[in-house]
């Protein structure tokens, strides 16, 4: 059984090159689905890289 997983952060504080730009709790359940022959991965909104909803309106349409 195999799937992929899409995980949303939004940030409003921190800049898209920030170490706060992703958190680790979502990095250590991706690597541990990855482990488990799961895909995914991680969408960030940030303070100065925005996620557009025509992009993210795309990739949830792709992601099943």
């Amino acid at each position: 059984m195999s799937g992929h997983f899409l995980f949303v952060h939004v940030n409003q504080w921190a800049d898209f090159e920030s170490p706060d730009a992703i958190p680790i709790s979502q990095g250590y359940i991706l690597a541990s689905l990855n482990r488990n022959g799961f895909s995914g991965e991680i969408l960030g909104d940030y303070q100065n890289h925005h996620l557009s909803p025509q992009l993210f309106k795309t990739l949830l349409l792709n992601t099943k």
